[in-house]
């Protein structure tokens, strides 16, 4: 019955030294691949952060170039109404 009772201590204790190196190796930052991943994700993420960013860009450009050409519109309907509508300087007399 003694034995037994070691035995587990002994193969409870080299349990849990593989759990406890396996976990301190997960985490270790001497491992390369990792930092390169998560390098690569990070850029990956920037990257389809900016073009998100280009992209509402040129939406509010395109909106702001259409704005323009109405109010360029409104602007030469308004001069022509406003040269439309006046008298002329000199006036004949009727006869």
């Amino acid at each position: 019955m003694m034995r037994s009772g070691v035995w587990r201590v002994v193969v409870s204790g080299l349990l849990w030294a593989l759990v406890l190196s396996g976990c301190g190796a997960s985490v270790s930052p001497s491992s390369s691949v990792r930092p390169a991943s998560y390098q690569t994700v990070r850029e990956a993420e920037v990257v389809h952060s900016l073009q998100r960013q280009l992209r509402e860009r040129d939406q509010r450009i395109q909106k702001l170039e259409s704005q323009l050409e109405a109010l360029k519109v409104i602007d030469q309907e308004f001069e022509k109404s406003r040269t439309g509508s006046r008298p002329p300087l000199t006036l004949r007399p009727r006869d």
